[in-house]
């Protein structure tokens, strides 16, 4: 799968496919290609295994101030067997919003809202600050650490909490909402 960004745009990056437990050991960089120069340094910082023992991996990254091709690395510093790699395409923002662009490109770029008000570990519905939420249910997002299916389909939105073995929390006015596609989700179809 390629993402697709805007010039320093703030994502949530996922790795799957690791040994579980690498949370401190795991790490990820932004490199271009085809030269393969490091543009974000190898970090170990901020990646968190969600849930614990699954061996997906999350975090924030920033994309690259320059349009261009690059690629997100992560490895677990075991050498060439403990490798992963995802496209990261950097558009100019007429190409993001459609114009001339694939339409694949855009299918793939993970969309990122706002928690509308704060929630419990018990509220079972959600609302996002900005418009263009997808309006077709059974979708996952991710609010901190944890993973929940959206099965409702106008706001406030219905939710699973917890699922594929996360936590219910409690979450504040404000926080990221990001749509996931997530390897237990990949497995219903």
């Amino acid at each position: 799968m390629s993402l697709v960004k805007l010039p320093s745009q703030v994502f949530d990056a996922s790795a799957s496919g690791f040994a579980t437990g690498l949370t401190g050991t795991i790490g990820v960089q932004i490199v271009d290609t085809p030269g393969s120069a490091v543009v974000v340094a190898r970090t170990t910082s901020g990646i968190t295994e969600v849930p614990a023992g699954s061996g997906l991996y999350f975090t924030t990254l920033t994309a690259p101030g320059t349009v261009g091709d690059y690629a997100i690395l992560w490895d677990d510093a075991t050498g060439p067997s403990g490798y992963a790699e995802e496209d990261l395409s950097v558009v100019a923002p007429s190409f993001a919003l459609g114009v001339g662009a694939p339409t694949e490109k855009l299918v793939n770029a993970p969309a990122v809202f706002t928690l509308a008000g704060s929630i419990t570990n018990a509220q079972t519905h959600i609302a996002v600050n900005e418009a263009g939420f997808p309006g077709t249910p059974n979708f996952r997002v991710r609010i901190d650490n944890e993973l929940l299916q959206v099965t409702g389909s106008s706001s406030p939105y219905n939710v699973v909490r917890g699922v594929e073995g996360t936590t219910a929390a409690a979450h504040t006015s404000g926080a990221q909402v990001t749509i996931v596609a997530t390897a237990g989700q990949l497995t219903q179809w």
